[in-house]
């Protein structure tokens, strides 16, 4: 092999290993899946160990994206309680807030399973933070709200 046939081998070989470099740091941006399972504080204290289940409540995960995320879940709400169950799903890049959705259940168990975030977002979002509030009766303004549960993009 010539000299110049030894610089295009060279060069080529540089080549696919940066390209093989570049494409191992871009895959290897992941975060960690987070659950999640927030109970609303009515109509009574809930303490499993006191024989009171959570039944008014919203479970499931998160999945996290660059700049969105993924959660997959349900909520709900106690069949015999002529309630509403609601949980409050917001979206945070820092301290601003991006999106914001809510998903309802009377009398049952609703699964959802939605993208939240702006795809055009440049760093995505890090922060959602999940409440929910109990209705009783649904036509209830004022419900009795869980405290507000983080999760955090880590």
């Amino acid at each position: 092999m010539g000299f110049f046939e030894r610089g295009i081998a060279v060069t080529a070989a540089s080549a696919a290993v940066i390209g093989l470099c570049q494409s191992t740091a871009s895959a290897s941006v992941q975060w960690t899946n987070d659950t999640f399972d927030v109970c609303a504080p009515f109509p009574y204290d809930y303490s499993p160990s006191a024989g009171f289940p959570c039944t008014n409540r919203s479970y499931g995960g998160i999945v996290w994206g660059n700049r969105t995320a993924r959660i997959q879940g349900a909520v709900t709400d106690d069949w015999r309680l002529n309630s509403s169950t609601v949980v409050y799903f917001d979206a945070f890049a820092g301290s601003t807030k991006v999106e914001g959705t809510v998903r309802r259940s009377e009398g049952n168990s609703v699964s959802f399973n939605f993208y939240i975030g702006d795809p055009d977002l440049v760093g995505g979002i890090d922060r959602i933070r999940i409440q929910v509030c109990h209705y009783r009766p649904p036509t209830d303004p004022i419900g009795k709200c869980s405290t507000q549960y983080n999760e955090i993009r880590d």
